[in-house]
């Protein structure tokens, strides 16, 4: 005798196998942000990684634990906006890994700043493959201040390709100092600026 299924059960099993994959079992946007900054501020405030001498693995460690949430590729493509798509693979290629070092270095320099604040996850909204995830820092002196995650499902995961920073877009604010330099200089010229700009930023961190 056949076993007779309910309609919406029958609609929702339906769903999840036409459904994209990826939409099936990535986390929560708001999950993975929470997480992985909550991890970073448990390095920071590790005693055993407090000492001047710890500081080459203090930062290794926080980069380690903050690296895989984010898209680099993704957050230089859109912070190279339309002059992306007129340049060679070799060429996004080289810009991605220049911009990364340079975010990278900026962040991990500022890292001990962060480590008596706490994160206070307020909602997420998601549409699709795409989601935001807002929250707010609370500092030591009780300041708060807004930070607003942009996310994408990439390769099945969610990935941070833009923070904004009480209403300021870091993509927004490197495009807009991206097509300045381009509108009077060559790409070429920009990679040199970039250049100039990662050593001056590594040799901070050192």
């Amino acid at each position: 005798m056949a076993t007779r299924i309910p309609l919406l059960t029958f609609l929702a099993v339906i769903m999840l196998v036409l459904a994209p994959s990826s939409l099936i079992w990535a986390e929560s946007p708001g999950k993975v942000v929470v997480q992985t900054i909550d991890e970073g501020l448990a390095i920071l405030n590790d005693p055993a990684l407090r000492s001047p001498e710890k500081m080459p693995e203090r930062r290794q460690k926080l980069w380690d634990a903050v690296k895989g949430v984010f898209s680099f590729e993704e957050t230089a493509k859109r912070a190279l906006g339309r002059h992306w798509n007129g340049r060679t693979p070799q060429e996004q290629q080289e810009f991605t890994e220049t911009f990364k070092n340079i975010l990278k270095n900026i962040y991990l320099d500022k890292s001990d700043s962060y480590a008596q604040e706490s994160i206070v996850y307020i909602s997420e909204m998601v549409e699709g493959e795409r989601g935001k995830v807002n929250t707010y820092f609370l500092t030591s002196d009780s300041k708060q201040i807004d930070v607003v995650f942009s996310m994408k499902i990439l390769g099945g995961e969610w990935r941070i390709y833009d923070v904004i920073v009480e209403g300021v877009s870091i993509v927004g604010n490197y495009r807009s100092q991206f097509n300045s330099i381009l509108s009077n200089s060559t790409f070429a010229e920009l990679m040199d600026k970039l250049k100039e700009k990662e050593s001056e930023v590594v040799k901070l961190g050192k």
